[in-house]
């Protein structure tokens, strides 16, 4: 006898076994993640630095990260005590997505809308807003190319700039790219805590392309400074 479900893989009760509530519990948080199931997106390449817990996502093709890593695209992720479970969804599985309105059906090892829900074609099928984020640190010198990188074909909505730890050497900085080396924030502060928004309206990149930091009243001597680019990505074969 299988020790679990066939369909939703629930831990089953051994009649000699101890601590018996443990695997009730284990059946019931699972029950309670796939019973109407519902995930933030599908698009996160990353894992949240502060998920609530109970909260879920369906994991894209291009996951980064340790937290992810070793995981299938089309798996559903959930937090649960203070960890994630992963979940293999089987055909026929449906899921709300919410950064989306759009209802997912699982079929042929792929999450598509549901022709019979209230959408029959999801935006995310042909445009996904995505993220990335990335932590320079050890800087040195006056100009940066830095490791957060915006692939070809992106459209960029923002970067936004946090200075981790205070910037030596420099009164301030500016976030850019080759050729606008500003474009996402001037005369920015040095000190730990700073943080900008830099929204532009939007601005395509045709080869991936990295994000510069440029040294202001002197030269990069260290710190560390958190970048998060946003921005669009489309799929020409939808």
């Amino acid at each position: 006898m299988s020790i679990t479900s066939p369909n939703l893989a629930l831990p089953l009760l051994d009649a000699q076994q101890r601590q018996k509530h443990l695997t009730v519990n284990e059946a019931l948080l699972r029950l309670d993640r796939l019973t109407q199931l519902s995930v933030i997106s599908r698009s996160r390449q990353q894992a949240p630095a502060d998920p609530q817990e109970g909260q879920a996502w369906i994991l894209p093709a291009d996951t980064e990260g340790d937290a992810w890593s070793g995981l299938s695209p089309g798996q559903i992720v959930v937090f649960q005590s203070a960890g994630w479970v992963s979940l293999m969804p089987r055909p026929g599985w449906s899921a709300w997505v919410e950064d989306e309105a759009a209802l997912l059906r699982f079929a042929d090892s792929r999450w598509t809308p549901d022709a019979s829900g209230p959408l029959s074609r999801s935006p995310a099928e042909f445009c996904q807003c995505r993220s990335r984020e990335h932590i320079v640190q050890g800087l040195s010198g006056e100009d940066i190319e830095t490791g957060l990188v915006i692939p070809a074909r992106g459209l960029v909505l923002a970067v936004i700039s946090e200075v981790v730890d205070t910037l030596p050497g420099v009164t301030g900085y500016a976030c850019g790219l080759a050729g606008d080396p500003a474009l996402f924030g001037g005369a920015l502060g040095s000190h730990a805590g700073q943080r900008n928004v830099g929204v532009i309206g939007p601005r395509p990149v045709y080869a991936d392309t990295a994000v510069r930091l440029l040294a202001q009243g002197g030269v990069f001597a260290g710190g560390r400074i958190r970048l998060t680019a946003h921005y669009l990505v489309f799929d020409p074969s939808t």
